[in-house]
């Protein structure tokens, strides 16, 4: 297939997904996409785009299989954010806090196998944190082991920027009605914990 022919007439938004098919019918060995599969995928992409921008506008999108398609997450992410944030009352299971001004909560629920690493939308698999100890979650600044005991960084503590987390090494994590997953502990601390 000729690239770049008529590649001048077509929209911006064309010319990305154009590009995006191009960069993956380069690809080498099994992570080439045909160039038939790419046409019906830019097709699909197309359609799915003119009916996304038709709707309010939601800012999620994703990447399913070989093909960029706009999709509609926002129920998925509501349901495991709201089962989370119920589960531990809107607080924060490592320090208890929980700001709150009208209907909004500062609290966020939070992956254990984060979502990157294809982990569930199951609420086990979730955790409420307050926004600064979320991001030193996600971070690998500190963890909670299988045996559901905190364990913090050494190397995060060497930072005196830190020093409030060493208040939470050894303590267990506030209950929630759903108990992280085993699994997904182990994998949080055996994979992104920087021990």
């Amino acid at each position: 297939m000729d690239w770049s022919a008529g590649y001048q007439s077509l929209t911006s938004l064309q010319k990305t997904l154009f590009d995006t098919g191009k960069a993956m019918a380069s690809l080498p060995g099994k992570a080439r996409i045909s160039e038939q599969d790419f046409i019906k995928g830019f097709r699909e992409a197309e359609r799915k785009i003119a009916e996304l921008i038709s709707r309010p506008f939601m800012k999620t999108a994703s990447e399913t299989g070989k093909h960029l398609v706009a999709t509609l997450r926002m129920a998925r992410s509501a349901a495991f954010r709201q089962m989370v944030m119920d589960s531990y009352n809107g607080q924060c299971a490592l320090c208890g806090h929980s700001f709150r001004f009208d209907h909004h909560v500062e609290t966020e629920a939070a992956h254990i196998v984060p979502k990157a690493a294809n982990g569930t939308d199951d609420p086990r698999n979730g955790i409420a944190l307050c926004r600064s100890h979320h991001w030193a979650f996600d971070a690998g600044m500190w963890t909670v082991k299988p045996n559901g005991r905190v364990v913090v960084s050494k190397s995060a503590l060497a930072l005196p920027e830190n020093a409030e987390l060493k208040q939470y090494r050894g303590n267990r994590l506030k209950r929630g009605k759903f108990a992280p997953a085993q699994d997904a502990l182990t994998y949080r601390f055996e994979k992104i914990f920087l021990a």
